[in-house]
């Protein structure tokens, strides 16, 4: 995560955007290494373009978030990110027997602007987290 983190913050200096692929990157790596850990992990990306540098910053800092929180009795994540005419949604599926919610603590890690919902149901959580698309995008 550190090194990812570090590589995006790096990418998003003195920019006002970040590739969305980067971000992709990003989020693959880190599932990558949980699968290492004999963790069920799933990306689906269903979009292209340009973020807002805060916005992609803060969705990362939200995906380690859910993650840190729940790792302890993790056993799958999945990730789909999907791109409406003027906005994309990043849903966040957790399996965990951990009971928590971290509106409070996503909500400070996101820019203002940006949507967040978050959803439990037997085992699952679902954190969905809505923002605009870039103007050009």
């Amino acid at each position: 995560y550190i090194k990812r983190f570090s590589n995006l913050y790096l990418l998003s200096r003195n920019k006002t955007t970040l590739p969305l692929s980067e971000l992709r990157l990003s989020f693959d790596e880190s599932l990558d290494y949980l699968r290492l850990k004999n963790k069920i992990t799933s990306l689906r990306w269903d979009a292209a373009g340009p973020v807002d540098t805060a916005v992609g910053i803060g969705l990362y800092a939200a995906f380690e978030k859910i993650l840190e929180s729940c790792l302890a009795s993790l056993s799958a994540v999945f990730v789909h990110l999907k791109e409406d005419e003027d906005a994309y949604d990043l849903a966040i599926y957790v399996e965990s027997a951990a009971e928590i919610s971290l509106l409070d603590e996503i909500h400070r890690l996101l820019p203002p602007g940006v949507g967040l919902s978050e959803e439990s149901e037997d085992g699952m959580k679902v954190w969905t987290i809505s923002f605009k698309k870039e103007v050009g995008a």
